[in-house]
């Protein structure tokens, strides 16, 4: 996008650590994450704490969803329950709102170390 001279003002990366990749490419190419960008994250991942500016994302249960998919692939294996399993199942997610979102960043100055990141955490709602 910023090869082909599109201009945008937000990313949303469907993984932490593609987002992270981003704020790199980004910075290179001389645009201040979040002042001309913003950036967000899918994930929740550790490293997203420890980029510059720090990652805002979307925070989800991984072993949540493991277990869920553990339990429902247990049961269809042993014969019981035969109802196939609902066609979507819900995980419960939070936005993490860090340094590299315009709100984090009108809020709260970037820290000197990264453990300082102030984090906050919003639930999100859930979608039907």
């Amino acid at each position: 996008m910023l090869a082909a001279g599109v201009e945008f003002d937000g990313l949303f990366a469907d993984d932490d650590l593609l987002a992270a990749g981003a704020i790199g490419a980004l910075t290179a190419r001389g645009k201040q994450v979040p002042g001309d960008v913003s950036v967000v994250g899918f994930g929740g991942v550790a490293e997203g704490r420890t980029t510059r500016p720090a990652l805002t994302t979307v925070d989800v249960d991984f072993f949540q969803q493991g277990w869920l998919a553990a339990t429902i692939l247990t049961r269809l294996l042993r014969g019981g329950d035969r109802t196939p399993p609902a066609a979507r199942v819900l995980l419960e997610t939070r936005l993490t709102v860090r340094e590299s979102s315009v709100v984090a960043a009108a809020a709260d100055p970037m820290p000197a170390r990264p453990d300082e990141h102030a984090r906050r955490s919003i639930p999100l709602p859930r979608s039907t």
